[in-house]
């Protein structure tokens, strides 16, 4: 009976297990997987199943022919026209028309003819992008508003991807202000049969099978336009308009392969008209599911040898797998990742809990174990940063399976130890002051025998100079001053004595480092007064704009620093020039041009990173090659140097100069956009105008 129960316990255990990790996303990615292969087993199309449908393709020819993009409008009236003259039904142009063209006679005759026809369908599509305050901003790209007035509806060409960037859905609609815009294929597929049926049901699958043999036919675009094609060939027929070539970026990654996004929308027309959506198992169903596959696993693999449970899993990883197929061609994925993971796990989880001597073989492999955890807390405690020092105490508390475990440190000026953190579990008591200010100044291990059963310890924490804290534990036993248990946290406490000594003097090195940088910004200041503070204003965005840009910790540090010591050159520039407020001389501007390699050969010998150096010698180069000191041309400038040129720029105009007032950050944005590919990176600069001023974004 004892046995059938933990049998029991154990198969509840691991289905709330699986229950949690599917229900946190954790497997999300995996399955997804599961459901691109089950998607390329699935029959195709057979013949004569095909929707009424035919494709014009701005094929690699057609934009070939046609010598140049974006095509002129003329051509898609053209289009338009012959299709119409040929008897469609209705045109679904997958085609973005949100700007103006060239020619606006071109755009009112399209939007005309648009009108005329009565049964074009054209694009829209949300856009959005989070901010750096976490806020998500939306926007519908819709056509120029004569085109809009024109078109019998809009119809949306968002797709729906999942985590691993793959389109499997399409959204039931788009909600924009008070406009709903419903997906082409399904307003395509309202034109060949109306009524409530071409509704999406949320969540749904798109069914891809009639693009796993194309049979549809797709016409191209240079046909089309110089009325190349039998006639006939679209007589009451929805056609979908929309581009094939790569040039074009309208190619989206499918369960299927790469596909351009028109064809995607043959296959949610088709879909909607057959009703044949893909519907993936619910929460609820799937871990009644997990549950009762696990105690049916766990029952057959308990009474049975390892070798017996091995043919078990195997008989239940193939059930699984075939049932995920079989119910994929009824239009039902099940949650398969999941079902084998539960198969998957009972096995070993059998196999372990029928070992018997697993005490003993710990502990005669416990000092390889200490040995192992005293070197991860070493390697840990070289890469975490601050708070590693903890890693330690962490990894020796779970090895000795303390009830909980504290740091003490002592006080501000008092002398009485202050408790700064909880490492592991709660405070469940508080210790004696006195005791903790005795191991504090005499460095000794105190054990107490508590109420109840088990043992406080008290531990210093501390090197051969000084102790810097009491470690106080709540071990489950009882232990003595010499057992092994306090010995090992003697030791880990002393490692960690060691980590937070040397990570103190990090800090106070660094610290002076900073301050002595600052210091020689300030005194760089003091000699030109109209740019005082410019090194520190740029600061207040270097750190935001280099994330931005994709920089390391690293590089971002040598942005702040190279910020604060640019014009470290201008030591050697006479203070009656900086101080001018007349308009500079030929020569006097030669003299400027010359702190850079000034400050480059001041720099050269000192222990500065070779960013912050580049910083101060090219920090006036330009993107054309026009630059100085060195001509430097496009990448050749270094990519930490053309991102704080851009803000370098920037505030220097919206500062104030002694030959002008402030600009504003509009017109100070203008100035720089003026700049872009001549002065600046240009896309340095667009990503620039996104996080540092997104009210200039153009």
């Amino acid at each position: 009976m004892k046995k059938h129960l933990n049998m029991l316990i154990i198969s509840l255990a691991v289905s709330l297990v699986v229950s949690g990790l599917f229900l946190a996303g954790t497997l999300e990615r995996m399955e997804l997987l599961t459901i691109d292969l089950r998607y390329r087993v699935l029959p195709g199309h057979g013949p004569g199943s095909v929707p009424p449908v035919t494709v014009v393709a701005l094929d690699q020819n057609s934009l070939k022919e046609m010598g140049r993009w974006p095509i002129q409008r003329e051509y898609y009236t053209t289009v338009l026209k012959n299709l119409y003259r040929d008897g469609a039904r209705g045109v679904l142009m997958d085609m973005d028309f949100s700007s103006i063209g060239p020619d606006p006679e071109q755009d009112d005759d399209l939007a005309r003819y648009v009108q005329q026809f009565g049964t074009v369908v054209l694009a829209a599509q949300m856009n959005e992008r989070i901010t750096d305050d976490g806020v998500l901003l939306r926007n519908v790209s819709l056509p120029y508003p004569a085109l809009k007035s024109a078109a019998m509806s809009m119809g949306s060409i968002t797709f729906g991807v999942d985590l691993d960037g793959v389109v499997r859905r399409m959204p039931p609609s788009i909600d924009f202000i008070d406009e709903v815009y419903r997906p082409l294929g399904a307003v395509g597929a309202a034109m060949i049969e109306p009524g409530p049926s071409t509704a999406i049901p949320t969540g749904a699958l798109i069914n891809m099978k009639v693009l796993a043999q194309p049979t549809f036919t797709v016409v191209p675009f240079q046909k089309v336009l110089q009325g190349e094609f039998e006639a006939g060939l679209f007589q009451d027929r929805v056609v979908l308009l929309g581009a094939t070539s790569p040039d074009l970026h309208d190619l989206w990654l499918t369960p299927l392969g790469i596909i351009p996004g028109v064809f995607i929308q043959v296959a949610v027309l088709d879909t909607v008209l057959n009703g044949s959506w893909f519907q993936q198992q619910g929460n609820v169903s799937a871990i009644i599911a997990f549950v009762l596959l696990s105690f049916f696993s766990g029952w057959f693999m308990a009474t049975r040898s390892w070798k017996g449970g091995a043919l078990v899993l195997a008989f239940l990883l193939v059930v699984v797998t075939g049932t995920a197929v079989f119910t994929a061609g009824a239009g039902q994925f099940i949650q398969a990742v999941p079902l084998l993971l539960v198969c998957l796990i009972m096995y070993p989880v059998q196999v372990t809990a029928r070992a018997r001597r697993v005490d003993s073989v710990l502990e005669r492999e416990r000092g390889k174990t200490e040995a192992f955890l005293s070197i991860a807390a070493l390697r840990m405690a070289e890469e975490e940063g601050q708070e590693s020092h903890f890693v330690p105490l962490v990894l020796c508390g779970q090895l000795l399976g303390l009830k909980t475990l504290q740091v003490f440190t002592p006080g501000n000026g008092s002398g009485t130890p202050v408790d700064v953190r909880t490492v592991i579990g709660d405070r469940s008591r508080e210790p004696d002051p006195e005791l903790l200010q005795e191991v504090l100044e005499k460095g000794v291990c105190l054990t107490l025998a508590q109420k109840g059963g088990g043992t406080a310890i008290l531990v210093p924490i501390g090197t051969v100079r000084k102790t810097l804290g009491v470690l106080y534990a709540e071990s489950r036993k009882a232990v003595g001053a010499e057992d092994e248990d306090v010995r090992l946290l003697l030791s880990f406490a002393t490692q960690t004595a060691y980590f937070m000594e040397s990570l103190s003097l990090d800090l106070r090195v660094k610290d002076l480092y900073v301050n002595t940088i600052r210091a020689i910004s300030r005194a760089l200041d003091s000699k030109d007064q109209y740019t005082s503070a410019h090194s520190e204003l740029s600061l207040e965005h270097v750190e935001k704009f280099g994330k931005i840009c994709g920089l390391g910790r690293e590089q971002i540090e040598s942005l702040h620093v190279g910020a604060l010591l640019h014009d470290i050159g201008k030591i050697g520039v006479p203070d009656k020039i900086l101080a001018k407020e007349e308009s500079l001389s030929v020569e006097e501007y030669e003299v400027i041009k010359g702190h850079p390699v000034i400050g480059s050969d001041i720099v050269r010998g000192l222990p500065f990173p070779d960013e912050v150096k580049m910083i101060i010698r090219h920090h006036h180069e330009q993107f054309d090659g026009t630059g100085y000191p060195d001509g430097l041309r496009g990448e050749e400038i270094p990519l930490l140097v053309r991102i704080f040129s851009i803000m370098d720029v920037y505030e220097a105009l919206v500062g104030f100069r002694p030959y002008r007032n402030p600009l504003g950050a509009e017109s100070a944005a203008e100035v720089l956009r003026e700049a872009s590919g001549s002065q600046f990176d240009p896309d340095l600069l667009d990503l620039f105008f996104r996080c540092i001023a997104p009210s200039a974004e153009g």
